[in-house]
């Protein structure tokens, strides 16, 4: 970035032109570093609409493709029935939930604050969360990471990244990280397991009527991500 130069008050040579800013080239490095993480909210995205059909016939498939809550409530609900181990339960969702966080911690690590800026964008809404996420990662750094699954109003993302941009150990990075989605896993299936029968029973209604609400879900999909490309499209605000 080209930093502004504060003007003499005396009279001085015409300074060179300045540099022209070259185009940022995208490199393999990174493709890998950020096409995982795009590939997985694309996927979370767009497979919104299974979660009908599947949610009361097969949880722990579900809680594998998609990691939901409502998948983990249910797989631990039809674990009390005996339906599925309570150890695949807790492991089902493992691989969905933190498969982008090692990304993240490296597109920190590459990009630096200008990757936290560009997730925010013009969005006041996001803007305040990543500056919630800042302040609670200076302040406690890896317990911030721990504790980031536990807050649905602090973006983990913005906590890994930051780790990323300070280098922050990674082996102290995942332990906190696992150890945030351990809890977190284990709460809702553990939820799950305690309410037992009435959280099948309520999956298996929503099962029942999985064709419709997955037209639903589908015209959500739509809807969102005809919005989200058309909010790219639009020229910023002076």
């Amino acid at each position: 970035m080209t930093m502004a130069r504060e003007m003499n008050a005396e009279v001085t040579p015409a300074p060179a032109p300045a540099p022209e800013v070259k185009g940022f080239r995208i490199g393999r490095d990174d493709l890998v570093c950020v096409g995982p993480i795009m590939a997985h909210s694309m996927w979370l995205l767009f497979s919104i609409p299974i979660g009908p059909a599947l949610l009361g016939t097969r949880p722990l498939l579900l809680s594998l493709l998609r990691g939901s809550v409502p998948a983990m409530i249910t797989t631990g609900a039809f674990a009390r029935q005996g339906s599925t181990s309570l150890l695949l339960a807790l492991l089902a969702p493992v691989i969905i939930t933190c498969f982008p966080d090692p990304f993240y911690y490296w597109a920190g690590m590459r990009y630096g604050r200008p990757i936290i800026e560009y997730m925010t964008g013009s969005s006041p809404r996001a803007r305040r969360r990543m500056e919630r996420a800042e302040r609670l990662f200076q302040r406690y750094g890896a317990l911030a990471i721990f504790a980031g699954y536990l807050m649905p109003f602090i973006p983990q993302s913005v906590l890994l990244l930051g780790a990323g941009e300070i280098r922050m150990r990674f082996i102290t990075v995942a332990i906190a990280d696992l150890g945030g989605m351990f809890v977190y896993i284990s709460f809702y299936v553990l939820l799950g397991w305690f309410i037992g029968t009435p959280a099948k029973n309520i999956a298996e209604e929503i099962s029942h009527y999985g064709l419709w609400l997955t037209i639903a879900l589908v015209v959500v999909v739509f809807v969102v991500s005809f919005r989200r490309a058309m909010a790219a499209q639009a020229p910023p605000a002076e």
